[in-house]
């Protein structure tokens, strides 16, 4: 039994492999993963909080982990054997730097910007001061507004920013967690993106000139609920186009896990 985690550098996302067949985990019908970081409590990886689970076994990915961190991902398991937890971890080291946006849940969606700039970032008092009559001035709050602040970065290729633009587009709410890797230049967190445009510096067709400069309005927000794809390199559709039959499926893959890895 075992429980690894793998981290993706081009995707900038962590892989979480449960294989629990042959053993107490073989049993196990639900599971719940955490991650937790030195001096950080524990958090649920999105999507399995508990998840349901086949064998014991479970192919995930998470692309909310903290950039440029080790991590600790602890597995624990429902079913009438009580298996102990299972625990891996991993380096985040090693993505490119830039700005990373990330749609929660939707690890399929990762991009990437080349990064430029952040403007001003500020955060306003939410409060205000009166003139008491007769008496001088009082003042009141409630603390500071969130950050805001206009981002602006580069794609290279036509790819990158429908990547860039669908990354925006299909996330509920349009909150994404926006990172850089270390040095920060915009604290990590998970961002509100009010406006996205794009510009074309040099007036040239795509095909000639693909360079384009893409400009993001963002707001400070708290981590937003929601499920996971659970995105694992695989899809339904993919093992449809693969196997003629159920038979054919079980003649060539010879476990479940081999089945969510897409090893065939």
């Amino acid at each position: 039994m075992s429980l690894t985690a793998t981290f993706y550098p081009a995707s900038n996302l962590v892989q979480l492999v449960l294989d629990g067949a042959g053993t107490g985990w073989s049993t196990v019908t639900a599971v719940t993963i955490t991650r937790s970081v030195a001096g950080g409590s524990p958090v649920p990886v999105r999507g399995v909080e508990p998840r349901p689970v086949v064998g014991g076994v479970l192919v995930w990915s998470d692309n909310e982990a903290p950039q440029d961190a080790t991590v600790t991902y602890v597995a624990t398991g429902v079913g009438p054997d009580s298996p102990a937890a299972l625990t891996a971890t991993v380096s985040t080291t090693g993505a490119e730097w830039g700005l990373w946006l990330k749609p929660p849940g939707r690890a399929d969606l990762n991009a990437r910007l080349h990064f430029r700039d952040a403007g001003d970032m500020t955060q306003d008092d939410v409060g205000g001061s009166w003139t008491i009559p007769g008496g001088g001035r009082v003042s009141e709050s409630s603390g500071l507004a969130p950050l805001t602040t206009t981002i602006t970065g580069t794609v290279r290729s036509a790819g990158d920013l429908a990547a860039v633009r669908s990354a925006v587009a299909q996330t509920p709410g349009r909150i994404l967690l926006l990172q850089t890797g270390k040095p920060e230049e915009l604290p990590s967190g998970y961002y509100h993106v009010t406006s996205i445009s794009q510009s074309n510096p040099a007036n040239l067709r795509t095909d000639l000139y693909p360079r384009r400069i893409v400009t993001l309005q963002v707001e400070a927000v708290d981590m937003p609920a929601g499920d996971s794809t659970g995105f694992a390199g695989t899809t339904y559709d993919v093992v449809a186009a693969s196997f003629a039959t159920y038979q054919d499926l079980a003649n060539r893959v010879p476990t479940y896990l081999d089945l969510a890895m897409g090893s065939w």
